[in-house]
């Protein structure tokens, strides 16, 4: 049997995670002076809406190695071989995380897969992976398909704010106040073309020219 799994960036669908025998680390969310898992310990719907009504910056950690360790260890107790998707190394250090944990089965056949990107593009390659798996392909050709899948892949982002790049540091509280009043969209990039790096590619003005 081939185990795939991934990290909670990856926005898998949970009917994706059931049909599929996925299984999703989740990286944990700071918010208000509250650490919460992604996805279980706090829903999206309940995340946005804490943003709004307290006007609070989140921020992420990655999941610790021992958060992989455990998701690796039935698999390899099973005799099954592990791939494993994480987010952008350039963004996170998940990928770090996996790979730690990679090196306590060194006897086990495992692969951590940097997508290079964030979204549903880190986690498409998860599936076409599962898929292939089911479909009887070997741990070595669903990990070279899949790593073939990563410079071809990209994410986009339109953001409805400027307001958490401001905050986040990557642009002046100036250039947030411009946008703001000009009504300008931001279109972010996730691609393997810039190592995985988030790339503003975009200013559109408004929302129905950034779609």
């Amino acid at each position: 049997m081939i185990k795939i799994i991934v990290d909670s960036v990856s926005d898998m669908p949970d009917e994706y995670l059931a049909k599929y025998g996925i299984t999703m680390i989740p990286l944990t969310v700071n918010l208000n002076g509250l650490s919460y898992e992604d996805r279980s310990g706090l829903s999206l719907d309940e995340f946005f809406e804490e943003i709004r009504s307290t006007n609070t910056f989140p921020s992420t950690a990655a999941p610790a190695p021992y958060k992989f360790s455990e998701a690796f260890r039935p698999a390899v107790d099973a005799g099954d071989s592990i791939i494993c998707f994480t987010m952008s190394s350039a963004s996170s250090s998940t990928y770090q995380s996996a790979c730690l944990a990679k090196a306590e089965f060194p006897d086990a056949k495992i692969d951590i897969i940097d997508t290079k990107c964030a979204g549903m593009c880190q986690g498409i390659n998860a599936i076409e992976a599962a898929r292939m798996a089911q479909a009887g392909k070997t741990h070595e050709e669903i990990v070279a398909l899949s790593k073939k899948r990563v410079p071809r892949m990209k994410t986009l982002v339109l953001l409805e704010t400027m307001e958490f790049l401001r905050r986040g540091g990557r642009i002046s509280a100036t250039k947030a106040r411009l946008a703001s009043l000009l009504s300008i969209k931001p279109v972010i990039e996730y691609m393997a073309s810039t190592d995985g790096n988030i790339e503003l590619i975009h200013r559109s003005r408004g929302f129905r020219n950034g779609m």
